[in-house]
């Protein structure tokens, strides 16, 4: 056994240094040392009050900058309004309906034609209740939506090697999924770190909010990757 690998190899994941150069990062693997403007503590903020909504990265870090960077994702979702707009957002795992304001007869059916300004009222007709169309969050008993961490990498497998991009908690803890599950006003860091002094450019994407749930409707799965 090499006594010296082993006693760095301790040093690395114990987030100490066998270096004298401490403001130098990338060979720490740490974050204790991390100083400046912006750091884990420091995180510039944000914010997202629609969903879904993609939040794109496109920067460098080290050498003579930053080794590592960090964005604080503040969710405060207010509404859905933009799931219509995307019809890939899952909604408790269905997709959402799409109404068109249209006339006419297809396959022998009358397109349907949702008139909203008459179904405001509480008057029952035919016995049926009025439709209650709504794009706020009121109808769940605790919304979550997913955020996914996506690095889109720049195709040069000589740079992307080096760079490590990944979520953090709240407290700072992280998180070992791309995808996670987190309610409606939650804070996420999101951490870019060069494990090399070269200088890396970074290409990454945020999604959050292609998923909307009922937390009671969770799987086992995703109850894992909960935040």
């Amino acid at each position: 056994m090499n006594v010296t690998t082993e006693i760095n190899n301790k040093i690395s994941q114990m987030g100490g240094s066998g270096s004298a150069r401490l403001e130098y990062l990338s060979p720490n693997r740490s974050l204790n040392f991390a100083s400046g403007s912006n750091n884990i503590n420091t995180a510039p903020p944000q914010s997202v009050t629609a969903i879904p909504y993609d939040v794109k990265f496109n920067d460098s870090v080290g050498l003579m900058g930053a080794e590592n960077l960090f964005f604080k994702l503040k969710l405060n979702i207010i509404s859905n309004s933009s799931v219509f707009l995307n019809s890939d957002t899952l909604e408790n795992s269905y997709l959402p309906v799409w109404t068109f304001v249209e006339t006419g007869t297809t396959n022998d059916y009358d397109t349907a034609i949702m008139d909203f300004s008459q179904e405001t009222s509480n008057t029952k007709v035919n016995t049926f209740d009025p439709s209650r169309v709504s794009n706020d969050l009121s109808s769940y008993g605790r919304p979550v939506v997913s955020v996914t961490l996506k690095n889109l990498k720049t195709g040069n497998q000589y740079l992307d090697n080096w760079l490590d991009i990944r979520m953090y908690d709240s407290k700072n803890n992280p998180i070992d999924y791309d995808t996670v599950y987190v309610d409606i006003e939650s804070d996420l860091i999101i951490g870019f770190h060069a494990r090399n002094t070269k200088r890396l450019p970074v290409n990454a994407q945020v999604e959050v909010g292609r998923e909307f749930l009922e937390y009671n409707n969770l799987t086992a799965q995703q109850l894992k990757q909960f935040v």
